[in-house]
């Protein structure tokens, strides 16, 4: 099904995120459109409505690039993205219902709520961003910049704001160009892996064990 054309939404440019809510048994995606931030809700193949999130979440502002998502282990859903002009925003579902029983969402810009009023820049990420949620609900963005260093945008439970840190500087580790994907493993290991100058594979990992530091192979 084109659910552009079912749903009668805005044209969408650059991919989409999907995922299948059990809070309200429905088949979700999320993509991007001149007027903001466009949901797809389908409760069949058939039928697909939209609502534009910018339009929706207080105070909101739109998503240029980087999309991605992730998914809490409580089932939260957040939407993050950069503005056109480098700032990360969240858009996260509130845990409320609106009167046709979707999930309601709010809207966060973690550079200048969190990042900018403690001491705390920016990356200036280029391509795209990588969104993933610890067991622990520990919520992550993960990116890279123009050098090659791998930026971890963070907050764990706990934490009063959103954090920032330069894995790849930490470490004295070898730039990463491109390719950048995330996956946990069971013993809660984090591994951040992309591609460098020459196509190898290099991973930036995470163990509990590790506490604070972090290390690449």
């Amino acid at each position: 099904v084109d659910i552009v054309r079912a749903s009668g939404s805005p044209t969408i440019t650059g991919n989409l995120v999907s995922w299948y809510d059990k809070k309200d048994a429905r088949h979700h995606a999320v993509g991007l459109a001149g007027t903001g931030v466009i949901e797809f809700i389908g409760s069949s193949r058939s039928r697909w409505s939209f609502r534009n999130l910018t339009s929706d979440a207080a105070g909101a502002a739109a998503i240029a690039r980087g999309l991605s998502m992730m998914t809490s282990p409580d089932g939260t859903v957040s939407i993050i993205g950069l503005t056109a002009s480098g700032n990360v925003l969240r858009y996260w579902q509130s845990g409320d219902q609106d009167a046709t029983g979707r999930p309601s969402w709010n809207f966060e810009n973690i550079s200048t709520e969190d990042l900018a009023p403690n001491g705390q820049a920016t990356p200036a990420f280029v391509g795209g961003l990588t969104a993933y949620a610890t067991r622990w609900n520990g919520l992550n963005i993960a990116g890279i910049d123009s050098t090659g260093n791998v930026w971890s945008v963070w907050w764990a439970p706990g934490r009063s704001a959103w954090s920032v840190s330069n894995l790849t500087q930490t470490l004295g580790g070898v730039p990463v160009r491109g390719g950048l994907t995330v996956y946990l493993t069971s013993w809660d290991g984090i591994n951040i892996a992309g591609l460098d100058d020459d196509g190898h594979m290099q991973v930036t990992w995470w163990v509990p064990s590790f506490g604070g530091t972090w290390r690449q192979d």
